[in-house]
């Protein structure tokens, strides 16, 4: 198994992981109308995919910027502070049956270094209501440091809670 940037031919293979964690995880907890552009958008800073040899791309991770992050509110709620000192991990997508032996992990410590080597802290954004990904992210010692309601498109009023980085 080996990461590497993501190219733009991966689209598709990650839009079709995203369909798979879409129903067995509820990850992304509502189906956007454009998914490929839910995963490569304009504020992406860079993306990583997860290959496997024998079944190809199993494993997706995106670092955003933070300006335009909702989640932004909950970091300034702590003092005054810069969006463009933060970094916002997004999108991290493994397959189902890729899933349990810390390809996770991988992608995540893969885009948090990205952030660090670019001078930024990362943060991440979670839906209150997803229990597996909250407590992988703080058995690895990411700390929640606020919460915030977002209106989705399909579901409105959604609390989401911010970690930073150990």
């Amino acid at each position: 198994m080996h990461l590497r940037q993501r190219h733009p031919d991966d689209i598709a293979s990650c839009v079709e992981i995203m369909r798979r964690t879409h129903h067995d995880s509820a990850y992304p907890i509502y189906w956007p109308d454009d998914p490929a552009g839910f995963l490569g958008n304009e504020a992406e800073l860079k993306a990583w995919v997860a290959v496997d040899p024998d079944n190809g791309i199993v494993g997706h991770v995106a670092l955003h910027r933070a300006d335009e992050a909702a989640a932004m509110q909950a970091i300034q709620a702590k003092g005054p502070t810069e969006a463009e000192g933060y970094a916002v991990v997004s999108r991290l997508l493994v397959h189902p049956q890729a899933q349990g032996h810390g390809l996770g992990k991988r992608l995540l410590d893969t885009a948090v270094d990205y952030s660090v080597s670019r001078g930024q802290h990362p943060i991440l954004v979670v839906t209150k209501n997803t229990p597996d990904a909250i407590q992988f992210y703080e058995a690895l010692g990411w700390n929640r440091i606020g919460s915030m309601t977002v209106e989705l498109p399909v579901r409105p009023d959604i609390e989401m809670w911010v970690y930073t980085a150990p």
